[in-house]
């Protein structure tokens, strides 16, 4: 039995070409660069993913989708945000597609997607789920930013390269944390014990490099 959900698009759906969401025909990943505010712990720092546009710059086309009906974007901060919003990042070099997408719209981007780099999040339970097509090899290539809040064998499905930090850290040394917020929201006993300049440390020690080797060794 393969861990991994089922999924599908109409026939309409696949045959439909993606240029008429990302403006052409060329081969493309999917970076889900998006993040909650209610759950602080699972984001990943601005500065990181640039530098994964930039690193794979000329190798790889990114497309950032989000079908959210609530957008927000920039650098603001919401450290006392705990509505369930989502914060889009600003970034350079990508097919902006915030916003502009609903869930339909997102499962045809995963099923075109050469692959996907993303945290965890509904992307990467759909990069697994739909199927691929014809002439592609059955699994999706997903890398996920996954740090210490999970513990892999909870998320990892087919073709997915979880790239996190249990058994590194005192704080996940022997399974995820399961902690949301990192700054003084929520109650205390949810909060991440390794807080870095609002990030939690463990997302900060998954580098851009190391991500950047792992997409460049699934391409």
């Amino acid at each position: 039995m393969k861990c991994r959900g089922d999924l599908y698009l109409t026939k309409e759906e696949c045959d439909r070409p993606i240029r008429d969401l990302t403006g052409s025909d060329e081969p493309y990943w999917l970076l889900c660069a998006s993040h909650k505010t209610d759950c602080r712990t699972k984001w990943y720092p601005t500065e990181s993913w640039q530098a994964i546009v930039d690193g794979l710059a000329g190798k790889v086309k990114f497309v950032r989708p989000a079908h959210k009906p609530t957008i927000l974007t920039g650098d603001a901060d919401f450290s006392r945000d705990i509505g369930g919003r989502h914060f889009v990042p600003q970034l350079r070099g990508v097919v902006e597609l915030a916003g502009k997408t609903g869930i339909r719209d997102s499962m045809r981007l995963v099923y075109h997607a050469e692959g996907i780099v993303c945290c965890i999040t509904f992307l990467q339970h759909l990069a697994a789920a739909i199927p691929r097509p014809p002439g592609k090899t059955e699994v999706r290539p997903c890398v996920v930013i996954a740090g210490g809040r999970e513990g892999q064998f909870v998320t990892q499905c087919p073709g997915q390269n979880i790239l996190h930090t249990i058994g590194a850290m005192d704080c996940c040394s022997s399974g995820g944390c399961w902690k949301s917020h990192v700054v003084e929201m929520g109650a205390k006993s949810d909060r991440c014990l390794r807080p870095s300049n609002g990030y939690a440390e463990c997302m900060r020690r998954v580098s851009p490099e190391r991500v950047i080797q792992t997409v460049l060794s699934m391409i």
